[in-house]
């Protein structure tokens, strides 16, 4: 690619926020009211429990430059109450230069948001579809899963998980059970200190990739782990953290 094409292959990685919502609903068959709320949740979280996604506005100098988190909160906040998606404003007005204003448009990362939503087990939309291959690969580069190792089939046809669909991630009693909790909590906090990929921006645990590498670890020891569910593994590795106050209120002191 020409050097001075990456304006272009820029502006196709940018998808707008409400086209990407449009085209989410319709796959999933449900209003566009949930698919704002969904995002909303997920936007909010302090420590992501999934991919982490951002909101954007494409600058030709800048590039990608981070939106104003409160507007953003804002705009979904009014489509996941019912507003109309096509009468709510995704624009923001920014001073390009002095004294210059452009409206720009809110946008998100077609790769960064197609690999939240493999995490999630949703179909990728058509208008993510360019990216889904690249998305899939820097997935499974990420947490070092490979092909005859997917945890999110890619097989044509298959129904993908509902959006809303949610499992069991709560321990049952049992005898020990809060050094069990403890030991898994410390070894997550071990990954997450030895490992850059298991920790996110902010130096909190990262539970998606401590999850995947565990899980990874566990069957190149020749043991199956398909008793759970990636997800539900997940959520027992966030559980043990937050019950013994690990890692949730403070970012890790560096080792």
């Amino acid at each position: 690619m020409s050097f001075f094409k990456l304006l272009d292959s820029e502006r196709s990685e940018g998808i707008c926020l409400k086209v990407f919502i449009k085209n989410l609903a319709e796959q999933e068959k449900v209003p566009e009211s949930e698919v704002a709320a969904i995002l909303l949740r997920e936007y909010e979280e302090e420590v992501p429990f999934h991919e982490q996604f951002e909101f954007y506005y494409h600058d030709v100098v800048k590039s990608f430059v981070v939106a104003n988190k409160s507007y953003c909160k804002a705009a979904l906040t009014k489509i996941a109450y019912g507003d109309s998606l096509d009468e709510t404003s995704f624009t923001l007005e920014v001073e390009v230069s002095h004294g210059i204003i452009e409206n720009k448009t809110i946008c998100i990362k077609a790769t960064e948001m197609a690999m939240f939503l493999i995490d999630v087990h949703v179909n990728i939309p058509n208008c993510l579809s360019h990216v889904e291959s690249i998305a899939h690969d820097k997935y499974y580069k990420k947490y070092d899963l490979n092909g005859s190792d997917q945890q999110i089939s890619k097989v044509e046809g298959e129904e993908a998980k509902d959006i809303n669909e949610v499992e069991s991630t709560e321990w049952n009693d049992f005898k020990g059970k809060s050094t069990a909790m403890t030991l898994i909590a410390g070894l997550s906090l071990a990954l997450t200190r030895s490992h850059n990929g298991c920790r996110h921006r902010n130096g909190k645990p990262n539970k998606s990739a401590i999850a995947a590498v565990a899980a990874n670890s566990v069957m190149s020891a020749g043991y199956l782990v398909d008793i759970v569910s990636d997800r539900q593994l997940r959520g027992l590795i966030g559980n043990a953290l937050e019950t013994c106050d690990f890692g949730t209120t403070e970012t890790l002191p560096k080792s």
